[in-house]
Formats: C-alpha cells, structure tokens, sequence
C-alpha cells in the first residue's frame, strides 16, 4: 500500500479530532465558496472485534438511516443492520445477524414499515424484515422460490408493499452463463411472490432497482457472447405483471460497468463506469427521461482505474460519489492502497455544480449513497481515522451532508 509519509497541516488536525478532510479540489476554493451549496455535517464510524468490517449500502426514510455491511474475521461473513438518528448521526440500534452460512450483505430499501435487508449467501440470498424499533418482522431465504434454483440477489427495493429482489440466476442463461433475474415477496409477511429469469438473455445480471413513481426501473449489465463486450442495460417494468415498458443500452467502446440507479420525478440517473482513453475507467452518469429518452451523459475521475460509481437524485439533479484509487495496489499484508471518495453534484441538465471529497489519508471507498430532503448519506470501508479509531484494517463508516436545493 502505498501510504502518505507527510499530510497537509490542515488535514492532520482533522485528523486527530477523526473528522474527514472535505473540500473541493485544488485551485477552485474561490468558486467553492461561491457556489457551495454542499456542507459536511456529521460522520460516524461503525467496526467491531472482526478483522475487516465492510459497508455496503445506505436507505434513508425522513429522519432515519439505515446503514448495512458485513463484519468477517477468520470465520463467516455476517451482516449488520444499524439505524441511525439524522441530527447527530447518533446510533439508534444495531443488529447482527447470525446464522449457519457465509452471509454478504447485499442491499436495504426504508420505509415507514422500517427496513428490508438483502443478504447474498453460497446457496442464494435471505430477505429480511426489521421494524423501525429493530425487531425482527420476519425472514425469507430465496430457497422458498420454487424452481428458482441457484441465484444472487444484488439489488432491493419496495413498491406497492411488495418487496423485489434484483439479481442473477447462475448458469440459467441458454446461451451460456447467467441469466437476469427479478424476484417479489410481500412486504407484509415476507411471503414468496412469483420470480421470473431471463433464460433467452445472454451472460447477464440485474444489479440495482429503484422505484420511479408505481413502476420499477432496474440497471445491469449483459456481456456479449463471442468477443466478451460488457455493457448496461436500463429498463423499467411493471413490477406486477413484469411486463417491460422501455428497455436501453449504454455501450462505449469498452467494458461499461453498472453502479446505481435513483429517480427524482419524471427523471433517472444510471451509475458506473466507463473505460476512458488512457486504457482505464471513468466514473459515469446518464441521464433519462422517465419515457425512456436520453438527456445527458457525463463522465470524471482520474487517469487510472476508478471503479463503478454510485448515485443519488435531487429535484436539482444527480450527486455521483465515486471511489478515486490513485494510490496504488494492496501491500503484503492485503490492506488497500489509497484512495478518497469524490462527490460531484450535477444540476438537472448536466452541469457540475461542485464537488466534495472525504479524504482520511488511507483508503476510503464509497458502497452506497442515498438522499432525501434531510440531507445526502454516505456510506462507506475505511482504512483510515475517519470518524474515530480503527478497531481493525476495515471499518465502516457514515457521512451526512446538508443539501442546499433550489426553490422554485
């Protein structure tokens, strides 16, 4: 790992009191002052006994934030679930769950019914249910779908109290790897709803859903047979009679890789990562109309590899928050090089508005973001003293930003 030997004066104070150094990028702090519209408000941290303590994504349901990862030591991955208030970023609970598999935490959508959680596992993926107070409403494992078989569900989301779950069943696709897959539950008792899986689809997968208005709207990535292209597919589909309404492609000259999917009114943003022309990645958003037709794409990062961003939509526009490793690879004892997530506020028509960056001096890496009219959350892995001390090589963490939006 390629670590920093000497840091700004600035950022190791922040770093001591375990606050995050945020700000815009270098030679921009004028227009950062101008038009900032973006402020850090609070951060907190969340690790545990295990060696490596892993966030994965972030739902948001007015004044509570639901926060999932994975905690693994020697043994089996489990998943935590934690609420959180959103005036101090105070912890309301914490739940770890246990059981006799390798669980890998997955997905959460929020609600005034609490939240739903998805887990991946060797053998397929559990829902379940918790209340707003934490308790346990009920659990389902992807076994209960009849005829599904072996399948990982990567995605989550709530619509009309049915809850979907997005994913892949493996080795379903007849021509040849795995096949998209989509699966619903009842909100109300977690029972098995239908599923359905695209054996006719090339090697593909499902990856995130969102909700856009009584619709789902999910993002994915398919690989053409033969010369291996990988690119995203956008659709939105009835979620209860699965029927499609639109379906687009989003395919440059390199492997496109999908990262999130969030609606604001008539429009969606899609999340990744495109390869750009110095034989690395770019983060990447595009925008949709609800319809189906393309506004807007834009594309940032850095001259290396920037793996698949994610996204968050405001009535102003798209926020993407990106992962930048400019630090280099993993050192002999497998902990990550450096890096420091990179938040880019777009207005509705694709301009860039500002940007922000948590920067801890060690690797910092963004795995969900969402946001509602309380403030923008970040989720995220940390090897740095983001927040507080590092009770072992990972830990996660999380960041609310208030949200300045215009009023019309």
């Amino acid at each position: 790992m390629n670590r920093r030997t000497s840091l700004p004066v600035a950022l190791c104070a922040l770093l001591v009191t375990g606050l995050p150094f945020v700000g815009t990028p270098a030679g921009s702090a004028a227009q950062g002052r101008a038009e900032n519209r973006m402020f850090f408000t609070w951060g907190t941290r969340l690790g545990g006994p295990s060696l490596d303590d892993t966030a994965s994504d972030v739902a948001v349901h007015k004044d509570a934030t639901y926060l999932v990862g994975t905690q693994r030591g020697s043994g089996a991955g489990r998943v935590v679930v934690s609420r959180y208030d959103d005036a101090k970023g105070k912890r309301d609970w914490k739940r770890l769950v246990r059981t006799p598999t390798d669980d890998e935490a997955a997905g959460v959508s929020a609600g005034a019914f609490g939240a739903v959680v998805l887990a991946d596992t060797a053998a397929g993926f559990w829902v379940r249910r918790f209340s707003p107070k934490g308790e346990l409403v009920w659990s389902r494992p992807s076994t209960d779908f009849e005829g599904l078989g072996a399948a990982s569900g990567l995605g989550i989301e709530v619509i009309r109290r049915t809850v979907v779950v997005v994913g892949a069943a493996e080795g379903a696709s007849s021509r040849g790897g795995d096949a998209r897959m989509i699966a619903r539950l009842s909100l109300k008792d977690g029972a098995a709803d239908g599923f359905t899986v695209d054996t006719a689809g090339a090697d593909s997968a499902w990856t995130e859903a969102a909700r856009i208005g009584t619709d789902l709207a999910v993002v994915g990535s398919v690989t053409k047979p033969g010369n291996g292209d990988t690119r995203m597919m956008v659709r939105r589909i009835n979620p209860l009679t699965l029927v499609r309404r639109w379906s687009r492609s989003i395919n440059t000259p390199g492997p496109d890789v999908p990262g999130g999917i969030a609606v604001d009114g008539k429009r969606l943003y899609v999340s990744g990562s495109v390869t750009d022309g110095d034989s690395g990645s770019d983060f990447y958003v595009r925008a949709f109309r609800g319809n189906g037709k393309p506004l807007w794409s834009r594309a940032a990062g850095t001259s290396g590899e920037d793996p698949a961003a994610t996204v968050a939509a405001t009535p102003d526009g798209p926020i993407v928050v990106g992962t930048l490793t400019p630090g280099g690879d993993a050192n002999a004892a497998g902990e990550p090089g450096a890096s420091q997530v990179r938040i880019y506020r777009y207005e509705k028509h694709g301009k860039l508005q500002e940007t922000r960056s948590i920067d801890g001096g060690r690797f910092d890496g963004v795995d969900g973001v969402d946001w509602n009219f309380y403030g923008l959350k970040v989720a995220g892995t940390t090897s740095s003293r983001l927040y507080g001390t590092a009770t072992g090589t990972l830990d996660m963490f999380l960041a609310k930003f208030a949200v300045v939006i215009k009023r019309k």
